[in-house]
């Protein structure tokens, strides 16, 4: 007959996630591999794009964020998502991940985020 650990173990907390860029008090970086931008907080329409055309700029030397001068603000609004998220453990090669389906305000540990998603 064994008996119980006495102990339980817990998994690592996830790794919080970061926003190395900012450009017009605005905290973000690159999500996912197809050009996706998140922002930290829900961050109005324009100072979020001005931001997302500033690292996009800057970190990979585009036009704006889709480089394509002709791009009209209306094209960016269209793709701009006010969401809430939690981190989890990344397991896809990437410093940190999120989870943003089906969470709320009211999940646990779940921080506002704005999201360019193309």
């Amino acid at each position: 007959m064994t008996t119980p650990p006495t102990m339980t173990e817990t998994e690592p907390a996830p790794t919080q996630p970061t926003f190395p860029h900012t450009a017009y008090g605005v905290e973000l970086s690159w999500l996912g591999e197809d050009g996706g931008m998140v922002a930290k907080g829900h961050v109005p329409d324009l100072r979020f794009i001005a931001a997302c055309n500033h690292l996009a700029r800057k970190d990979v030397g585009l036009s704006n964020i889709w480089d394509d001068p002709c791009a009209q603000l209306d094209d960016a609004l269209k793709v701009v998502i006010r969401a809430w998220a939690i981190p989890v453990q990344p397991c896809h090669g990437f410093e940190w991940e999120i989870a943003w389906c089906d969470i709320t305000e009211q999940t646990p540990g779940a921080i506002p985020i704005t999201v360019l998603w193309p």
